[in-house]
């Protein structure tokens, strides 16, 4: 199907997952992991589809595994994504503790940071220009306004033209609509025909026992702009 393209990949896994279709994406990502071992969002990408398989362990060894990767001259550029795993990684230890184990990790790095609404944005092209979210009230959180009064941050800054994902959250969110833009250019006539395919993560009560995930993917082919393609209720 891909013949060969990672971007192709990296879609398909996309809607594998979409489509519950989870042991399916992680042999996808598990190639791509062999063909780019030092990939971050990769092994983030696997780890969340073993989550959603509830295969909790296996997703908790994984993201500790690529936090303590050594990546080089790109670690630099891989510290905020290390964050937003570590991040992920604690949330998963809060909600599943007492089948856990998590001995190799120490435990000054295990801290419980529920908050009420969190949102994760990337792109199987790898850039998703700069994404921001207007929260109820018409306050935007932005690159250049990363915390809004509603006490709303995001993470984008320059990473997301490596690829990085971008991650929206707010501890506790104000009731209403929270409608998420990309400033985005399509470049699908310059990847040879590859869809552009934005994957959005919405987690409602992250790291609380009533968590929920719903995961949108949305088709950015012909879009110019400051575009709006997602939004949550809250």
């Amino acid at each position: 199907v891909a013949n060969g393209s990672q971007q192709v990949l990296i879609a398909t896994a996309y809607i594998l997952e979409y489509w519950q279709l989870f042991e399916e994406a992680i042999k996808i990502y598990d190639q791509l992991i062999i063909e780019n071992p030092d990939k971050l969002s990769f092994y983030r990408n696997l780890a969340w589809a073993h989550y959603q398989s509830a295969n909790y362990q296996r997703a908790v060894d994984i993201l500790f595994s690529s936090i303590k990767m050594n990546t080089g001259q790109q670690e630099n550029v891989n510290l905020m994504e290390k964050a937003i795993m570590m991040n992920e990684m604690n949330a998963m230890i809060t909600m599943h503790k007492s089948r856990l184990d998590i001995s190799a990790i120490p435990g000054e790095l295990v801290q419980s940071l529920p908050v009420d609404l969190r949102i994760t944005l990337d792109c199987n092209i790898g850039n998703l220009g700069n994404v921001s979210v207007r929260e109820p009230g018409g306050i935007t959180c932005s690159y250049s306004n990363s915390v809004t009064k509603n006490g709303g941050t995001i993470q984008n800054g320059y990473n997301w033209y490596y690829g990085s994902p971008v991650e929206y959250q707010v501890k506790k969110a104000p009731a209403g609509k929270y409608r998420i833009s990309v400033n985005y250019y399509d470049r699908y006539s310059n990847n040879h025909r590859i869809p552009s395919v934005i994957r959005i993560m919405k987690f409602k009560n992250f790291g609380k026992e009533n968590q929920s995930i719903e995961i949108e993917n949305v088709m950015m082919d012909n879009q110019y702009g400051e575009v709006e393609i997602g939004e949550v209720k809250w």
